[in-house]
């Protein structure tokens, strides 16, 4: 027997968590017996058995598959990988209260994971190659372009802070995101660029995001004060962002909105006019580099938002 479940898109994004999770625990409920009778394997000898890696579905084709569907093919994606590791920590007896759930991986989007009875969380995706895979592709995955994503290291805008940067370049823009991995000596940066600020800041907030589902030890506060500020950028009140920041992180994210107000506003309004010969065309080069002129800004106080010589808006979070 089949079941077919529908989450359609027009769910509320602040309810959107409650109709995934509910999916992801179905799937791991009916694949609790089959493990402890021994009809399939667990979700570590699966890796180690079959080789089974981490592959993502075809955009808008998304299917909670079980176990055997993911043995049988040989790859599986989070929303298949996670209902099955729950499931084995469950059959095991490991862990009883192991659940899959999801998480923010960014505006729009969902990661599945593990949730242990103790909090801790665990996610099977990495485990399986995740990351890996995405490196082999060029940071490709189901349409979403990770620009910046390469080889090269940079002095860190605000060391152990998150940041984003904003700046004319070309014919439009460049932004850069930045989030601290508190269990390495680096932060996880992300370039992108676009026609207009907001939509280069939003490119590079949603790339950063995708890069922190493998980060080893990244402040929750860091992703919930970049999707809120991204929530913004693409035209979602506050009273929205609001909603969405409390129900997936908590009533204490709301106070995260006073700082972000002023920097979605400094981003998405028509700034660097000064910029624009005309209010239009290609912006002028600036006088110096953002890197040197990051070198002598003032230090900034944890939501400042900053305009400086060259065209570049910063946020500090």
């Amino acid at each position: 027997m089949r079941l077919r479940l529908g989450i359609t898109e027009s769910i509320p994004l602040s309810d959107m968590k409650e109709a995934l999770d509910a999916a992801l625990e179905a799937s791991t409920a009916a694949q609790v017996p089959l493990i402890r009778a021994g009809r399939v394997p667990t979700f570590v000898k699966g890796l180690r058995r079959h080789h089974v890696e981490w592959r993502p579905e075809p955009p808008g084709d998304e299917h909670f598959d079980s176990a055997a569907t993911v043995l049988r093919r040989g790859w599986g994606d989070c929303d298949d990988l996670a209902p099955w590791h729950a499931a084995s920590l469950r059959a095991s007896g490991t862990d009883p209260r192991a659940r899959a759930v999801v998480k923010r991986s960014g505006p729009h989007r969902w990661h599945a994971i593990v949730k242990r009875g103790d909090n801790s969380t665990e996610d099977p995706s990495a485990a399986a190659g995740m990351y890996e895979w995405k490196q082999r592709h060029g940071g490709k995955v189901s349409g979403i372009d990770l620009l910046g994503a390469a080889a090269p290291m940079w002095r860190a805008m605000f060391p152990k802070r998150a940041g984003v940067a904003v700046h004319p370049w070309r014919h439009g823009f460049a932004a850069r995101v930045e989030i601290p991995d508190h269990s390495v000596p680096f932060a996880w940066s992300c370039v992108d660029c676009a026609r207009s600020p907001r939509h280069a800041a939003s490119r590079a907030i949603d790339g950063a995001l995708e890069f922190v589902e493998c980060a080893g030890d990244v402040d929750e506060n860091d992703i919930a004060r970049l999707e809120g500020l991204d929530e913004l950028l693409m035209g979602a009140s506050p009273d929205e962002v609001a909603d969405i920041l409390q129900s997936v992180y908590g009533a204490h994210s709301v106070g995260f909105l006073p700082m972000l107000l002023p920097a979605a506003a400094s981003l998405a309004a028509p700034l660097l006019k000064g910029l624009m010969p005309g209010g239009g065309g290609r912006a002028i080069p600036p006088a110096r580099s953002p890197s040197a002129t990051l070198a002598t800004t003032p230090h900034m106080g944890a939501g400042t938002t900053m305009m400086i010589p060259g065209g570049t808006t910063i946020v500090r979070f």
